[in-house]
């Protein structure tokens, strides 16, 4: 699916470049109509800024907001004493922390997990997550990360060895539950608390942490940079410390590090810790676009410098918040980050960093350099929302196809925009289809200044109306040869 990229032209879909398309349609528009309207479009057949193709949304870097917040609060955190602490693991972690040895049975699998816990963590709760059947808000993500394909549903039982790899296992959602019940019982068995969530279990995880937080000083063990947002956000009047480090690295030199969050929530702020969950979504994480160009570090930082984003988050952060409010604050945060003014529209800052790219510029403006559309922003703004809501509640109930994602042959697959790629009046003249030769005012290309190109009907590109002509290229073959 990440190779379709296609473009609808007079009721049939074409296959076009993005970049390319992305010229063809400024230089027409240029010519032909007010800019101002034709940067409402993408004028791309997905909002690049946004999307690395159709179906794979750009991929955040995460941790870089954990670095940040790390160097934002420059502080040494205390350790906690290993003899009264109580321990909380990511399950899904946990998965990877064990090499499976093809021949070993299902039960000698899970016995080295319950001996790698004892000897670890002597009081711990595990917490799972839930693989449904049903689809998710992080199909996408789960088909990126199997991009080898899906491996086969395999039925097993504790005495029966281990047949396959064990990526090839786990990269099917029924083969993981079914393990993963089959070690939850075993690490009951061996005397471990052990919670199974009915989908992603990044909350539950967190408030298991809080909740034991009331008796004992807990540390919470996991690798996914949400579990940290999530805990400075919930985390609020717990009677004991809560801490969150990463599993030791085999043959690492570099100590783990290892957050106290209620001291660095109280260095943070309560308000900036309230509001990170929007500040993490908005910037991409595993359901949401990274923007092209606005790195995490910025996104905090400009949150810490004033108090303009954390008023659009107050609007992500209001279950009772109207799609109109969303989309709105939405946009006005996306305006922020690229650092447009206040109140002005993403599509004249999109215009206005065109005319700045190209006047400045040696190379091609590339689409992606531009900030996206409002009609792209708007189902950024309604995932970001819907992914907001998701974290502040183990029992959100908003549907996601009312939120920025549509169903796809049992998938759920993020909206790209409502509009399309370009004004009509644009699009039918990003190919020709002359029948006889495309040197006369009928060829679209030629009468809006375009030279053909490979989308065009029957020409494909090699026409009079490009720089290279059949013939000339039939000349200098006779050349070639007749130096031979």
């Amino acid at each position: 699916m990440d190779m379709k990229i296609t473009v609808k032209v007079k009721g049939e879909e074409i296959q076009v470049d993005p970049h390319l398309l992305f010229q063809r349609l400024v230089t027409a528009g240029n010519r032909s109509c007010d800019l101002s309207d034709v940067f409402k479009h993408e004028l791309c057949s997905f909002p690049t800024a946004l999307f690395d193709s159709k179906t794979v949304m750009r991929l955040a870097n995460k941790s870089s907001l954990a670095n940040a917040l790390w160097t934002t609060l420059s502080a040494e955190f205390s350790r906690p004493n290993t003899e009264e602490v109580r321990y909380v693991l990511d399950g899904g972690a946990l998965l990877h922390r064990i090499p499976w040895t093809k021949g070993n049975t299902w039960s000698s699998i899970c016995g080295q997990y319950a001996h790698y816990v004892k000897t670890r963590y002597p009081e711990v709760t595990v917490v799972f997550d839930g693989y449904t059947d049903g689809a998710t808000t992080k199909d996408c993500t789960h088909a990126r990360r199997s991009s080898q394909g899906i491996g086969a549903k395999v039925n097993f039982k504790s005495n029966m060895p281990l047949q396959m790899k064990k990526e090839d296992f786990l990269s099917n959602k029924d083969n993981k539950q079914q393990f993963v019940n089959m070690l939850g019982d075993c690490l009951k068995s061996d005397g471990n608390h052990v919670r199974h969530a009915s989908g992603d279990a990044d909350v539950l995880i967190v408030l298991t942490a809080i909740e034991s937080a009331q008796h004992h000083d807990t540390v919470l063990i996991g690798e996914d940079i949400d579990l940290l947002v999530l805990l400075f956000h919930h985390i609020k009047d717990a009677k004991n410390k809560v801490f969150f480090t990463t599993e030791p690295k085999k043959m690492s030199l570099k100590p783990t590090k290892c957050w106290d969050i209620t001291t660095a929530r109280s260095l943070l702020g309560p308000s900036l810790c309230e509001h990170l969950l929007f500040l993490h979504a908005v910037s991409g994480c595993d359901t949401t676009s990274r923007l092209y160009g606005v790195g995490k570090q910025a996104v905090l930082t400009k949150a810490r410098k004033d108090d303009f984003l954390i008023q659009q988050a107050r609007v992500f952060m209001d279950q009772t918040s109207s799609k109109e409010e969303i989309v709105k604050a939405g946009e006005r945060a996306v305006v922020h980050l690229y650092n447009g003014k206040p109140h002005e529209s993403v599509d004249v800052l999109r215009l206005q960093k065109f005319h700045d790219k190209a006047r400045s510029s040696v190379a091609v403006v590339q689409p992606h350099a531009l900030p996206p559309t409002s009609a792209a922003v708007k189902y950024h703004s309604l995932r970001v929302y819907l992914q907001v809501q998701t974290w502040m509640s183990n029992t959100c109930t908003l549907s996601p196809d009312q939120w920025g994602w549509k169903s796809v042959q049992g998938k759920l697959v993020p909206v790209l925009t409502d509009l399309p790629p370009a004004p009509q009046e644009l699009l039918d003249i990003v190919r020709c289809n002359c029948k006889s030769g495309c040197n006369t005012a009928r060829c679209t290309c030629l009468k809006n200044g375009l030279e053909c190109s490979m989308a065009c009907g029957d020409c494909k590109g090699v026409c009079e109306n490009c720089s290279v002509f059949p013939s000339d290229v039939m000349e200098e073959d006779v050349d070639d040869e007749s130096l031979l």
